[in-house]
């Protein structure tokens, strides 16, 4: 009996020490990672406005849910990749440690627990945080099929186009660009609000040694002509026209029109 009194104690004492030691299912914070350029859109010189709406709305929605399953009090951390780019390897690791092969931002993680995180898969983040079991089948590509390769298209020119939809710059240019633009030449397109238009902004500062602070759009890339800002835009189509090519950068072989 004496036996059984102690193990009973030791339990006790156990259960009591899980919080302090990081078992608490309630512990893991929501970490969200998304891409907010609308706070800093890069549409002109300066880090923007500061107003991240993407954040806030994603705040929100989590902070809500949250308080639906009787866990307000757990945290929300939320990454903007835009301003801490160094975070998306090691968000990638995490994710292919799970036997994902690919995934679409914006995405959740709940420790090693990977979800989308633009509402799709609440239902299945309802459900972890109530009983702690892993979703089975979640797609974290948003179902989206890769995009067709272009290289069966090596002869024809092409051109880069960068831009965001919260700049207005690139609203008022996009008009006067696909005007400009001959038969013959064609434009791809990213969106740097997308993660495939990061991904493209972040080869391009590294090709042409330039820094996030100094990047802007719209931009336009021709070769190896780089144009920020609808001034050298228009300043200097005539030229990237002579330089067009298919671009020798590897990110850039995939359009996201």
């Amino acid at each position: 009996m004496r036996y059984q009194y102690c193990a009973v104690i030791l339990l006790v004492c156990l259960l009591a020490l899980l919080p302090a030691c990081g078992y608490s299912s309630q512990d893991a914070p929501l970490e969200v990672y998304l891409i907010d350029p609308c706070g800093g859109c890069q549409g002109a010189a300066g880090p923007g406005c500061g107003e991240c709406k993407l954040e806030v709305e994603a705040f929100l929605r989590y902070r809500a849910l949250l308080s639906d399953v009787g866990q307000p009090k757990r945290v929300i951390r939320i990454f903007n990749l835009r301003r801490n780019p160094e975070l998306y390897d090691g968000l990638e690791l995490r994710i292919l440690a799970r036997q994902h092969e690919s995934f679409r931002l914006p995405i959740l993680m709940i420790g090693e627990e990977a979800f989308p995180a633009d509402g799709q898969a609440d239902q299945q983040v309802r459900e972890h945080l109530l009983t702690g079991l892993t979703p089975e089948g979640l797609s974290l590509n948003g179902g989206e099929q890769a995009a067709d390769n272009p290289l069966a298209e090596e002869a024809e020119r092409s051109m880069i186009y960068l831009y965001s939809k919260y700049c207005d710059a690139c609203k008022l240019i996009a008009p006067w660009l696909e005007d400009q633009l001959p038969e013959g030449v064609r434009l791809l397109r990213y969106d740097i609000a997308s993660q495939k238009g990061l991904e493209v902004e972040w080869e391009v500062e590294k090709h042409f040694g330039i820094t996030q602070e100094a990047f802007i759009v719209p931009a336009l890339i021709s070769g190896d002509f780089l144009m920020l800002g609808s001034q050298q835009i228009q300043e200097g189509f005539a030229i990237a026209l002579e330089k067009a090519h298919n671009t020798p950068l590897s990110i850039l072989l995939t359009p996201a029109e």
